[in-house]
This record gives structure tokens, sequence and C-alpha cells, in this order.
């Protein structure tokens, strides 16, 4: 009977099948798919579908191998045989009205249950003519019509397509990414649709979500420890809903925090550009920001370096995984039209609770390509350094696992290239134009062509972009290091000197090699670090209070950390080139004197 219904013989016709005739034929029906996560227990947007038999069994029926005994596969089974809420879905999916509670008790083998009383619902007898049913949002088939009672619209909600980590997955890493994909385009998420609970979330701290496009948005967790990680989307009515308003229902799944995460160093999980004239409703809409620090850089592809095309950048922020400590001289900016920005990085703040840290600049960016760098001497709470490394237009987050490594990130800023094509043309009047009088939180308010960040796109915008047309990003790359001047005659460093003046030559030597890399040291194909370690081994032995010379000697990484530990903060323009010899200017008094990292006396 149900296959007179249509159930199996119009789901080609109704786009309700994928993989027919292959070896892994799929229904697609949302209330199904449904159905089915709920007997499996995890995440499902399909249903299998018999992949063997005849053309009176394949394509058509429950796949025997899984769902065994329910009526509606292609073999009748000894014993019972229950219509189970997984056909009765299917029927809904079809456009039919139907109840779910009519269904038969059904088990699935290895899985869960589903309920229902058995009682069957009457139905209009079938009516023989041919009318149109709406059977999804936006979705038009025309069938014949084998009995609704009535005609009309069956709703339905939006559904989870995919997780990313899968449910269940062990993470190694305190800060992930929580990719959500869904059956339909979505209003923008916020931060408190998503709730963890657990010990692996004792710590953690929720970013604002992203869209990634295609019905795919992101949650970045930071702060995770070991332990089970439970996660709850949409855990209120009204929380997650479509474009239509219709919710989406609330989900759990699990995740477990690996012990190894404690020992993870800190790394960058955002980078937030932004203007101290965005106030709260201004600038660019909620979905795209981080939150009050500012626009979140996208990462992981080619946009990270489209250019911004705001007037007022004045305000750069950077997220940790964890509780660091990190002061206003561990950030250098260096542009291209502005080689060095960082003088003019003039005001600090640390939030502790989102574990930010926020740079204000004295003047707003103008046309440029810049470069952030963070010193690895920014350390977690257990003097772990940070773990930097990071890969433009690649890397979801900074870090390859060990502590140590610069953070180097680019972005660009084109105030008026709406477009993001590197050059403000007549495309970007247009787009400016045509958006004009919508204002945050409005369908056709765009946060790239609102260029001066009231949070309404007027005329003064139009008029910006068209005063700015022909403006391009300029050619070259920003620095990896600010330049030294030219120094002072530069004296061989003695053999025999004593210590404590060893100590400072070496200070000199590693703010030179960590600063230029191996200019000059005769050190090819290293990293700045490793040039670093390398001259520090080629002076005499050092004895410092927590780790000896031999030792130094054995561990270049653990060298190069500990002449952080005694540098302080670097001073770059007090060191000059060297040669390709153990060569350097003598050390000026300020350096050669200064007391250990402040960071450190704090600590004892």
């Amino acid at each position: 009977m149900a296959h007179v219904l249509g159930f199996g013989n119009l789901w080609v016709n109704m786009d309700l099948i994928t993989g027919a005739g292959t070896s892994d034929p799929r229904f697609t029906g949302a209330q199904a798919a449904a159905v089915y996560a709920t007997l499996t227990g995890s995440v499902q947007t399909s249903v299998p579908v018999a992949n063997t038999g005849g053309p009176g069994t394949r394509d058509i029926h429950w796949r025997e191998v899984i769902f065994d005994n329910e009526l509606l596969t292609g073999v009748i089974d000894a014993g019972s045989n229950p219509l189970s809420r997984l056909t009765i879905a299917a029927l809904a999916d079809m456009g039919y009205i139907v109840d779910l509670d009519a269904a038969d008790p059904y088990t699935l083998p290895g899985g869960n249950s589903t309920g229902g009383t058995g009682a069957v619902s009457p139905f209009m007898p079938p009516r023989p003519f041919t009318h149109q049913v709406v059977i999804a949002d936006g979705i038009d088939v025309d069938h014949v019509d084998f009995g609704n009672a009535s005609l009309g619209s069956v709703v339905v909600g939006p559904q989870v397509a995919g997780l990313t980590p899968a449910p269940g997955s062990t993470l190694t890493q305190a800060t992930i990414h929580i990719d959500i994909t869904f059956t339909k385009a979505m209003l923008p998420l916020e931060v408190t649709d998503l709730v963890l609970t657990g010990a692996g979330a004792a710590d953690s701290v929720i970013s604002a979500p992203i869209s990634q496009g295609g019905n795919t948005w992101r949650f970045t967790i930071s702060g995770l420890v070991p332990g089970d990680l439970n996660v709850t989307l949409a855990p209120n009515a009204g929380d997650v809903q479509d474009l239509s308003g219709n919710d989406l229902d609330p989900l759990s799944w699990s995740y477990k925090v690996d012990d190894q995460v404690a020992d993870a160093p800190p790394i960058v999980t955002a980078v937030m550009i932004g203007s101290t004239t965005w106030g709260t409703g201004d600038g660019p809409t909620p979905s795209d920001v981080g939150d009050d620090s500012g626009y979140l850089m996208p990462v992981s592809s080619d946009d990270q370096l489209d250019p911004l095309p705001w007037q007022k950048i004045d305000r750069i922020s950077v997220r940790f995984s964890e509780a660091v400590d990190v002061q206003a001289n561990d950030l250098t900016l260096l542009g291209v039209n502005v080689p060095n920005y960082t003088a003019m990085l003039t005001g600090f703040t640390y939030d502790s609770a989102t574990f930010t840290a926020t740079w204000q600049l004295a003047t707003p960016i103008a046309i440029d390509k810049l470069r952030l760098i963070l010193s690895d001497r920014i350390e977690d709470m257990t003097g772990r350094a940070l773990d930097g490394d990071w890969i433009d237009g690649s890397s979801a987050a900074s870090g390859n696992g060990s502590e140590g490594g610069d953070f180097l990130f680019r972005f660009n800023v084109l105030p008026g290239d709406a477009d993001g094509s590197g050059e403000v043309d007549a495309n970007d009047v247009a787009l400016v134009r045509a958006a004009q009088f919508q204002s945050t939180g409005g369908t056709g308010y765009h946060q790239r062509y609102d260029i001066n960040g009231s949070g309404t796109i007027l005329i003064d915008d139009v008029i910006f972009v068209r005063n700015q047309q022909t403006k391009t990003l300029p050619p070259g790359e920003p620095a990896f290091a600010p330049e030294s001047p030219v120094g002072e005659p530069v004296t061989i460093l003695p053999v025999n000197i004593p210590n404590e003046s060893v100590i400072a030559k070496a200070r000199a030597f590693a703010s030179y090699a960590l600063a230029h890399g191996n200019q000059g040291l005769g050190v090819v194909n290293r990293t700045p670090r490793v040039a670093a370690a390398s001259m520090l081994q080629s002076v005499l032995p050092l004895q410092l209070n927590w780790r000896t010379a031999d030792e130094l000697r054995s561990q270049p990484s653990r060298a190069a950390h500990a002449l952080r530990k005694i540098d302080g903060p670097r001073n770059f323009s007090l060191i000059a080139p060297i040669s390709d010899s153990i060569l350097t200017r003598e050390v000026p008094a300020e350096i050669a004197d200064r007391p250990g990292d402040e960071r450190q006396a704090r600590r004892k």
C-alpha cells in the first residue's frame, strides 16, 4: 500500500533520493533523516536505501542490512515487521499529512528505539486529479495527490547536516573550530547559541560564530582542558532559526579533550581589526565581528588578504587560547607606505576574561600592506612561550605544537575597496551607492559598504569611495623585522672577557639574530630562532642561574629561550649590524646594565 501512495516510486521525481542505481542510494527527506538520527544517536542528513535486488526492491525500500525487520525494507522477516516512524516521516517528506504517533514501536539493530501507539489515523480517500503541493520551503513539486486531507504547505525546519570535528572525537588542542553545516540558510548565530559543559569546558571561551558560506557556521572554542566536553546547540526556543523563522531543535553531542592538552603552549586564536569610532551597533554587522574588539579577520583562505575597506582603522586585537602575560611592546607593526607603525601604538589593554590584547594607534591606518609581529616573549601563567608559527592564507590558529616562534600575520588596508579587488574603481562606487540608507541589522546592509563604519550607508560613504577611485595597494611587501640603523665601527668579541660582559654581548647577538634572521651571522638555511641559538653557542660558556652552559649547547631551542629570559623587552634600534664573523659594536649601557625581564620579577 505504501508504494501505491508513492513511497519509493516517486522519490526520483520529487528529488528525494541521491545515488539511485549506485552502491549507496540515500533518501534525503529532512524529517526521515531526523528520525534516523534519533535511531542512530548521531547527526544524519539522509537514510540508506536498498542497494541490491531487482527493480521492485532496489532504490524504493529501506536497506535490509541496516533496518532488518522494518516493514518497508525489501524483505518481509519472520515475526513482527513494524511500520516505524521512519517510514511515516518519509511520507511527510513527500507532502502527506501524517501522525507520527501512529507508528509501531521499532528498535534499530544496534541502535535506539522510536515509539508509537500503532493506532492508524484515518485520511481522506484518493482523489483522481493532479495539483501542486508545497513539500518544503521554496520547493514545489507537481505530482499525483494520493489523498492529502487538505492542500497547503508542509513546513520543514532547519536541520544540522554536518559537524566537524565529528561527535565523539578526541580533541588534542586547547583551541578548536567547530564547523556546523545546516540544511538551510540561517539567521546570524550568536555566542549564546552554543553551550559547553563538562570538565573539559571549565576554562573555555567561545568566540562569536562566523559564517563560512554554504550554510556553514564556525564557533572557535579556546581554553579547553582535559576531560569530557559536552556541547549543546540551540538550547532554547528561538536560539537558532532559518531565514523563515523556523527553529532548529536542540542538538547535543560530546567530545573528549585529551590529557596532553594540559601541556600545550598558548597560541593565537583570532585577530580582530577595528576602530575606536565603532560603537555599539555601528560598523560591521554582529555576524562578522569577534565581539566589540572589531572585525574578525578571516583565516584558512586567501580572504585573509582581502583589503579592509574602512576609513578609520586604528585598533588591533589579538585573542589567545589561554591567559597570557602580554605587554604593550610585544607587538610590532610594519608596513610598506609606513615602514614601521610601532611608535604609533599608543594605547594597550588586556581583557583577562577573553584572553584578548588590544593595541590602539594614534593615527588611523591609510592605504598599506601590513605585517603584525607578536613576540614569543609572551608566555602563559606557567612560563610556556607563545607557539606563534603561522602560515598566511592557510592557518586556522597559530602554532606547530611546540612552544616558541613569533606570530607573523599579514593584512591589507585600502579604504573604499568595497569589493576587495585591491583597487578602488567604479564597481566599488556602484556597490556602495546601491546600498545607501541600509543600516546594521537590515537585510540590505553589507559591512564592507559601510566605509566610515557609522552603522548606516549614506552619501558620505559614496562620496569617499568616488574620490578614492584609482587608488591601489602599494607594490612590495612589508618587512619581517624593523630595520636597524647603520652602526658605529664594530669590534671582535674577545674570548677572555668576564661572564657578565658575555651575557650583555650575547643579548645583543640574540636580539639581532631574532630580528634579522641569518643576515650577517654566517648561518645559512636557519630560522631566526636557530640562528640565535647557534650564536649563543659560539660565545664563552655562560653560567645562568637556572641552566648551565653545557645544557644550553645541547638544546638550541632552550638556548634561545634562555636568552629571552635575560633579555626583557627588546630594543631593536640599539642593535647594530654585524659581520659574518662574531662581531658587534659595544653594547650601550642601557642594555648591558638592564635588569632581567620585569615579568619574571613580578612572579618572584
